[in-house]
């Protein structure tokens, strides 16, 4: 029976929309395997597999759409006067309609709904695969004495991978690196004079050279560093909490190390080497930095509010943006062709 055509047209669209519809789901499926966009991304607006829901929505309206293609009411072009009019469709055509509506909806939620099983089944096996390797890297951190190093490097840097290919595990992972880090460097404490400080330093080696950290946690604060706080928690629990450890008399000096957004507010780095380190946006609140050598250093938008920096050198360094206060102490800091030095 000939249509009209713009009853053809509109036919077209039902069957194209229908058709967009279904490849749609099938995309959002595929873009939330992949992880991205992230979960924590602003326009988020419902939790767990929010990819499933939406491919769900966008199936049903494939059907939908699919339905009013099939089963839309074809109106007959008038027949000319001359010939006998075009008869009306049989009881077997209508079923046949019908049936042919049924069989294409039952065919589109069945592909779609293979799709996104799949899709959910394969998203349960590799948060099963996070899951496995989390607790793997954790044993191997927990192992101890120096013939264990390279078991303790391998579950530091597997436990910065899997912060990059889990995100919602991030938070977890600073607080084991960061109680990693604590554990195994001595802490400010109260002195027999009233006072609040660290131990003494190590003595430098022989070649005047001070020590390095041990690498295990070097690493640990390198792959902290390297983090990307976008996926910290919300109120910051998640944070790496770094606070009042003792890094004071030690050298870090590796273009390399990144201590960005890391909190050592209260730490001691007194006398210690700093040179070229990235400490953009950390929290240095209350940190000792007397006599450390902080050349070329990156300090943008750090947080140096009551800090001492007494006798620190910062030539060449980066102090755009930092934050100060009136209990920032500068006496006798060095700001030779630093940027945005303020004192």
């Amino acid at each position: 029976m000939t249509r009209a055509p713009r009853e053809f047209q509109s036919d077209r669209k039902y069957l194209a929309a229908a058709a967009a519809s279904a490849l749609a789901a099938i995309a959002l499926v595929i873009i939330g395997l992949i992880g991205w966009p992230s979960p924590d991304a602003a326009w988020k607006m419902i939790a767990g597999e929010w990819w499933a829901i939406l491919s769900t929505l966008l199936a049903v309206a494939a059907v939908v759409l699919a339905f009013r293609h099939f089963n839309q009411v074809r109106t007959p072009i008038p027949a000319p006067p001359t010939k006998e009019p075009d008869s009306v469709p049989s009881d077997n055509e209508a079923k046949n309609r019908k049936w042919q509506t049924a069989v294409s909806a039952v065919t589109t939620m069945t592909a779609v709904g293979a799709v996104i099983f799949t899709g959910l089944s394969f998203a349960a096996s590799r948060d099963q695969n996070a899951t496995d390797r989390y607790y793997k890297a954790v044993d191997q951190i927990s192992t101890a004495g120096e013939a264990n190093m390279q078991t303790r490097l391998g579950g530091i840097y597997a436990l910065g991978r899997l912060s990059v290919d889990s995100h919602r595990d991030q938070p977890s992972i600073n607080e084991v690196l960061s109680a990693f880090v604590r554990t195994n460097l001595p802490q400010r404490s109260p002195q027999s004079n009233g006072t609040v400080a660290c131990p003494a330093p190590a003595n430098p080696l022989p070649n005047g050279d001070l020590p390095r950290l041990r690498p295990d946690v070097e690493a640990a604060l390198t792959v902290l560093g390297r983090r990307d706080p976008e996926y910290d928690s919300r109120d910051n629990s998640g944070r790496p909490d770094l606070t009042d450890v003792c890094l004071n008399g030690v050298k870090l000096t590796e273009k390399d190390l990144m201590f960005g957004a890391l909190d050592f507010s209260r730490a001691d780095f007194t006398g210690s080497d700093l040179t070229q380190i990235d400490l953009k946006r950390a929290d240095l609140r209350k940190a000792v930095l007397k006599g450390t050598k902080l050349r070329k250093c990156l300090l943008s938008n750090a947080d140096m509010r009551g800090t001492d920096m007494r006798g620190a050198d910062f030539t060449e360094a980066v102090l755009l943006g930092v934050e100060h206060d009136k209990l920032t102490q500068t006496d006798g800091a060095v700001e030779k062709d630093a940027q945005g030095a303020w004192w």
